[in-house]
Parts: structure tokens; C-alpha cells; sequence
């Protein structure tokens, strides 16, 4: 039975730190994109953790690895002071996702964004800047019952951004997880297509999903794992599972920043996000009060 529970812990643990997804598998070895090719190069490292550019001198990444400088491609790019947006949910709380501007602007090409949630089983390719895979492991999470023992791996020390394959296979429990709509996969040994796993680092990194055109778009970030109930720690093991949020659901919010017409991003670096972040209150404010029943 999988005793695993997605607790805030699991937050601090990936702000600590996240490296390329752990990959089963000959090697664990997956740094060259397959085809057709997704952008990979958007993929970068913040910290020691993972963030992704958007198009537009705009970089998206999970709240809990904070704004700051990133690195694409081995080029670092700076963190525009003051420029950090968090995205919001329809009631008006925050999700555990975060926009900001670096500047210069990466010679990276724009992600698109699904205008639907992936289908339950579509087939995800997971990037992000997490530990490497260390030695195989074996244990057993439930003791004296079955199923029994279940293999894995211990984490390496050393991290780069890599991709990786997994599916559509869980929703978390009321669809949120760190306040944020999310979906999930499981860990699984001996698929076709050797699967992937976060661990720390990953926090941050990517997810894309074949269009009906053969293109990958962006359907998620990185959030968190979910780990059995006394686990040893640096190890990833077959049955867990790794969340992502899905950006669908925040579609027109990271649009909305990205798409912001040129003028408005020409006055400064920062200006265009903090311009969408007034417009999009003024709109909330005008919204709240056509709604107010008028004064007598």
C-alpha cells in the first residue's frame, strides 16, 4: 500500500533545492531533446532550482523558488528588483506560482500555452534542473505486508537540467496542491518509454503536451512529489508521484503578462508586469464595485 502524503514540508524541501527529473532506465541519461523537439533551451536554472521563459523578457517558475537571476544555456540573465508577480486562483488566493522579468531578454523563442488541461493519460515530457540519478536501490515501505519490497534509486550530489516521460495519471485530492489546480503521475518501472520522477531541484521546471499539431506546448510547472511514510532520504522509489500545476487553469493570466503590446514594456525593464499587475486590480476593482449595491 502507498503510504505517501504531500505535506507543506515537501515545499521547503524543493526550495532547498531541485535538479533534473531522475529518469529509470539504461543510463538515467536524457539532455538531448527528442523529436519533434520541445524547447528545452527555455528550461533554466534558478538557484539550484528550475524556471522557465515565457517569451517577452518574462520567466515563470514555482512561488516557493523565489524570484532571481536565471541561468539558459549557460548565460545568466538578472532579476529585474520588483517585478515578481504571483498568479491568483478564481477566488482571489494565491497559487504557488510566480511571474518575473529578467533583462536582457533571452534569445529564446515564445511557449505556448494549452487553452485546455491535458487529458488523463496524455503522455508528458518533464524537464527540470534536479539531482542526477545516483546507484539502484531496494526496500520495502510497508514492513511485513505486501506488496513488498519496491526498487528505485539513491540521488547523486550533481544536477543538470534533463528531460524526461511520464502520463497523465492522478488528480490530488480536491484538484490543488499547494493552493494551486494541479495534476499528477506515478513512478513506474519497466514502461516503454523510461519514466521520470522529480526530485529536488526540479521545483520550477517544466511539462509539455503534443498538440493535436504535433507541437509541444507548456502545460505545467513543477510543484512537488509525493514520498512513502519513512522513506530514506536522497532516494526516489517506483510508486511515487510528482505533481504539476496546470496552466491552463491560469491561461489568460500568464497571456495577459506576456502579451502586454511593446510600448508598455519599452519604459523600463519591470514596467510591463507591474502595468499588467495595476490593470489587472483595476479591473478587480471595477468588477467589485458594479457588483456593490449602489449607495442610499
Amino acid at each position: 500500500m502507498l503510504r505517501a502524503a504531500l505535506a507543506s514540508a515537501l515545499a521547503f524541501l524543493f526550495s532547498a533545492a531541485a535538479s533534473a527529473v531522475l529518469i529509470d532506465g539504461a543510463d538515467g541519461s536524457r539532455d538531448v531533446a527528442p523529436f519533434p523537439q520541445p524547447v528545452l533551451g527555455n528550461i533554466g536554472v534558478r538557484g539550484s532550482l528550475s524556471a522557465i521563459y515565457l517569451g517577452n523578457g518574462v520567466v515563470l517558475t514555482a512561488n516557493h523558488v523565489g524570484a532571481g537571476d536565471v541561468s539558459f544555456e549557460g548565460t545568466v540573465y538578472p532579476y529585474v528588483p520588483g517585478s515578481a508577480i504571483r498568479l491568483a486562483n478564481v477566488n482571489g488566493t494565491y497559487a504557488d506560482l510566480l511571474m518575473f522579468e529578467v533583462y536582457p531578454r533571452p534569445d529564446l523563442p515564445d511557449l505556448d500555452i494549452p487553452v485546455l488541461s491535458p487529458l488523463f493519460g496524455s503522455l508528458l515530457l518533464v524537464a527540470g534542473n534536479g539531482l542526477d540519478r545516483g546507484n539502484p536501490l531496494v526496500w520495502d515501505p510497508n514492513g511485513s505486508y505486501s506488496p513488498g519490497p519496491t526498487g528505485g534509486y539513491a540521488w547523486a550530489p550533481s544536477s543538470h537540467v534533463r528531460w524526461g516521460t511520464n502520463n497523465l495519471e492522478v488528480y490530488p485530492a480536491g484538484g490543488m496542491v499547494f493552493n494551486t489546480r494541479a495534476f499528477g503521475s506515478f513512478f513506474d518501472a519497466g514502461r516503454l518509454l523510461p519514466e521520470s520522477q522529480a526530485v529536488i531541484g526540479d521545483s520550477g521546471g517544466a511539462v509539455f503536451t503534443l498538440s493535436l499539431l504535433g507541437e509541444w506546448e507548456l502545460a505545467g510547472v513543477i510543484l512537488g512529489i509525493a514520498q512513502y511514510s519513512g522513506q530514506p532520504a536522497g532516494s526516489s522509489f517506483f510508486g511515487q508521484r510528482t505533481y504539476y500545476a496546470d496552466l491552463a487553469y491560469y491561461r489568460l493570466q500568464i497571456n495577459d503578462a506576456v502579451t502586454l503590446p511593446e510600448p508598455d514594456r519599452m519604459l523600463a525593464p519591470g514596467a510591463g508586469l507591474l502595468a499588467w499587475l495595476g490593470a489587472r486590480r483595476r479591473r478587480a476593482a471595477a468588477t467589485a464595485g458594479a457588483s456593490a449595491p449602489a449607495p442610499r
